[in-house]
């Protein structure tokens, strides 16, 4: 028996942007009223298989169970792997004309199978803007506009589905600029199934060809990863109750060991997703040990990349440019782009695409071309010093991403709880070492701060904006912390190299920081603030240092904050990296975020600080408990994040 279970998918993608040309970011929200029952007591899973006749499942693969990750035993389907250019007939495809009618082959190979279609009757939106804020990007000045798309409910009153977006452009521009479309999600209901971001991007880009590129981060089994490739996470994985509802009710056949049937029996697997992606540019993205762990199986997603390579030479575009040979092509060494228009690079970092992005504006650039960036008046100058002004004032901007308000409830939730001495303030350098969902930094963490009652109020990917629209919005409120350590900026300045002195982040930073500063002595005034000098970053493959100039002005800016008292400046720039500013080797780990190594040289300028301003440590710790990010440590490690 055949089952087309039709569903409204909404799909997570990344698509070309320059520089910050164009920014969209959405997330969906439910809501029932009161008394609602029509899901109550209704068992979709147990649906599915009565309609497919499926008597049993087998079980999903155990993450913690070694022999999963076996290389060795992983292909055992491989006699069964699908060619992507063979027609169902058994012609061989041997020219782009014939290529549309083998994509629509496999396009619906997958929507009846795999993913599902989508139904055609779907509600409409009607969107609403709700607000207009001004706003600064890497030196480029923005307007982000937030919006609510309002999901037309009229055959279903009981249920409410509103979108909340937001959209920056850059300021003054008047032509079309390229975009980065990102969706995420809160969970599924009442009929309506939300993409899983890695994932989605790949099928997103593959069934819609108005998407012009993708980028697909760690998208493991559902995504980038080949099926028939038994390592890790698998079909089955998908088929039971924890996934099953972002798949095709047929795709249920596939993890049934009464009828028996695997993934040897799937008509598709993803090298034939990829090659949907064809000839639009594709770049494939994963992390390494231990962040990005084996369950994601980044090897079968290469393997899937070289299969399908094919399709991209046939209508005149680059593959990976290895042998061919999907068995045995090694896959390059971590931190190497290798390819063209399909592409593959695996970074240093975990379970994440942040360490990429630099590698991916590089790439793209040579497919995609945005116009020119309006221009903006050039900076007033101080007379006395001659260097740039800063602006009059730096605006609180909210970050309107799921993940991010989900982190922003749990942190003042944490405030909420006390005990709090040392308050730690930042972006992702900061985060990470009090992180849930980094165990190796937080283990140093508590090895240096356990006894003076320390905790982390850091979030990922913050500008100086995003940290001063959260502490105005409550995170430090009621906290009474004795010492406040902040490291704030690094995502303001970004990777491209500096302008020289009329750069407008020097201006930017170093008035957001100021207002950092102003907020924490308003809210905290008992405290004593330790304002870190930014690190320096060599994420720019192209030019490592080409910011550093940019990092030592505004280091020097911010150094005339400090009072010497109830602010206080550090730069351990010196011990991380030489007068170049080229990192050491083990500072970081992905030439930004610091390692083990570097945060104990963090931990070593701090320490004699805060014995002086506290004493020694306790033998007891009062602190609430560490949190971490809500999308790595609420969800199985086998769902993808990039």
């Amino acid at each position: 028996m055949s089952v087309q279970w039709r569903y409204l998918s909404l799909f997570s993608v990344v698509v070309m942007t320059l520089g910050m040309a164009v920014a969209f970011t959405c997330s969906v929200t439910y809501a029932a009223q009161p008394g609602q029952s029509a899901q109550d007591g209704y068992d979709g899973h147990q649906n599915m298989m009565d309609q497919l006749g499926i008597k049993q499942l087998r079980p999903g693969a155990n993450p913690n169970n070694q022999s999963a990750f076996e290389e060795a035993t992983a292909n055992p389907y491989k006699d069964s792997m699908p060619d992507v250019l063979t027609m169902k007939d058994g012609t061989k495809v041997t020219s782009a004309a014939q290529w549309p009618k083998r994509r629509a082959e496999i396009l619906e190979d997958f929507e009846r199978e795999v993913y599902g279609r989508i139904p055609p009757n779907v509600p409409k939106v009607t969107w609403e803007v709700t607000a207009t804020t001004d706003g600064n990007s890497d030196g480029i000045p923005t307007v982000t506009k937030t919006l609510v798309g309002h999901v037309d409910n009229s055959t279903c009153p009981e249920i409410a589905v509103n979108i909340q977006a937001s959209f920056t452009v850059p300021a003054g521009g008047k032509e079309p600029v390229p975009m980065m479309l990102e969706f995420g999600f809160g969970g599924w209901f009442g009929g309506m199934r939300g993409g899983r971001d890695g994932k989605a991007a790949l099928v997103t880009a593959a069934f819609d060809e108005r998407v012009a590129v993708a980028f697909v981060a760690s998208s493991g089994e559902g995504g980038a990863k080949l099926h028939r490739h038994i390592f890790g996470e698998a079909v089955e994985n998908l088929t039971g109750r924890g996934g099953y509802h972002w798949m095709a009710g047929n795709f249920l056949k596939y993890g049934a060991s009464d009828p028996c049937m695997t993934a040897a029996d799937l008509p598709v697997d993803s090298h034939e997703l990829i090659a949907l992606c064809a000839p639009r540019p594709c770049f494939i993205s994963y992390g390494v040990l231990p962040g990005d762990p084996p369950w994601v199986d980044a090897h079968g997603s290469f393997m899937a990349g070289v299969l399908a390579g094919p399709v991209y030479t046939l209508l005149g575009k680059n593959d990976f440019g290895t042998p061919g040979n999907y068995l045995t092509d090694s896959m390059p060494p971590v931190g190497t782009l290798i390819g063209g228009e399909l592409a593959w690079r695996q970074h240093e970092g975990g379970h994440t695409s942040g360490p990429n992005w630099p590698a991916f504006f590089e790439w793209v650039g040579q497919y995609i071309k945005a116009p020119p960036l309006p221009s903006s008046p050039a900076p007033g100058r101080d007379r006395a010093s001659g260097r740039p002004d800063a602006p009059a004032s730096v605006q609180p901007i909210a970050r309107m991403d799921q993940n991010s308000r989900i982190a922003h409830a749990q942190l003042l939730e944490k405030a909420r709880k006390g005990g709090i001495d040392v308050y730690f303030e930042g972006d992702s350098i900061t985060r990470r070492w009090g992180a849930l969902d980094y165990p190796e930094l937080l283990a140093n963490w508590r090895q240096n701060f356990f006894g003076w009652n320390a905790a982390d109020f850091a979030w990922g990917s913050d500008t100086v904006q995003n940290i001063l629209w959260r502490i105005e919005n409550g995170e430090l409120d009621n906290v009474h912390p004795k010492v406040i350590v902040l490291l704030a900026g690094t995502n303001n300045i970004g990777s491209r190299p500096s302008r020289g002195d009329d750069d407008p982040r020097i201006a930017e930073v170093t008035a957001g920081i100021r207002a950092i500063l102003n907020i924490c002595q308003a809210k905290a005034p008992e405290a004593t603030i330790i304002l870190t000098g930014i690190f320096p970053r060599n994420d720019n493959t192209g030019n490592p240092t080409g910011v550093m100039p940019l990092i030592n002005r505004i280091n020097e800016n911010i150094a005339g904050l400090a009072d010497g008292n109830k602010v206080r400046y550090i730069n351990i720039n010196d011990k991380l990296a030489d007068d170049a500013g080229n990192l050491y080797a083990g500072m970081t780990m992905d030439r930004l975020h610091l390692s083990l190594k570097g945060c104990q040289v963090w931990a070593d300028t701090l320490k004699p600080i805060l014995t002086e301003l506290l004493g020694p440590p306790a033998k007891e710790d009062h602190s609430p408990p560490p949190t971490g990010d809500p999308s790595a440590v609420t969800k199985p490690q086998v769902e993808s994040k990039g």
